[in-house]
């Protein structure tokens, strides 16, 4: 990150990208290796027939619900709004 702030500053453009171009290829690489890793632990836990577990680790990966207010309304029968706040 020093090195990017003192390309910045001296102008040196061609420095610059090629510090973004590194730092964007160990943090893919790095990205990967922990994705594989987590992979690699599923499997494992399919293999041994921990279900349970599995699940719990594939969610945690998930996409995270929206935890915020949700309102679930609906009409009676005189047409009237009743609103659930969960």
């Amino acid at each position: 990150m020093k090195e990017m702030e003192e390309c910045k500053q001296l102008g040196r453009n061609e420095e610059l990208q090629k510090t973004e171009e590194g730092i964007e290829r160990a943090t893919d690489k790095t990205k990967k290796e922990y994705l594989e890793s987590i992979c690699d632990t599923i499997m494992e836990f399919k293999r041994k027939g921990h279900y349970d577990l599995m699940y719990i680790k594939m969610k945690k990966l998930g996409r995270k619900e929206n935890h915020g207010i949700q309102n679930i309304s609906t009409e009676d029968y005189k047409g009237n709004i009743i609103v659930d706040k969960r």
